[in-house]
This record gives structure tokens, sequence and C-alpha cells, in this order.
């Protein structure tokens, strides 16, 4: 289970960015019922924010663990 991942230099994020799926003490028990990982996580930002490169960077991330060990 992946709890988050980075990237850096990665089409328009040269700074870097973080996505965690780890709630924190911040979210309510009602939100969180306890659990210490998120099953589902929602991206807001306005349009040409970078919504869409933080899900190509965890489908390359995906690709690269499943495919790259293969030969």
């Amino acid at each position: 289970m992946i709890y988050s991942y980075g990237l850096k230099n990665y089409f328009g994020f040269r700074e870097g960015a973080e996505v965690s799926f780890e709630l924190n003490n911040r979210v309510p028990f009602e939100i969180s019922m306890g659990r210490d990982v998120a099953t589902v996580l929602g991206v807001k930002g306005a349009n040409g924010a970078g919504k869409t490169n933080l899900l190509k960077a965890l489908v390359f991330l995906s690709n690269f663990c499943t495919t790259s060990f293969r030969n």
C-alpha cells in the first residue's frame, strides 16, 4: 500500500510536491473513523494547477513498479 509519494521536476512540478494518504489528528473522527490512512483522496485546485499531473505521476509509479523488472 502506498502511504505517500513525492515528485520533483516532473511535468510542471519543478520545486516538487508530496501527496500523502495518511490522516493526521486534524481530521475529525467522523471522517477518519479511526483509520490512519485514507482510501479516497480529493485534489482541489484551479485550472492548469497540475491536478492531472499528480495522477500521471501515480500512474508512472504504478507502471514502473509492475513492469520494470520483467526482463
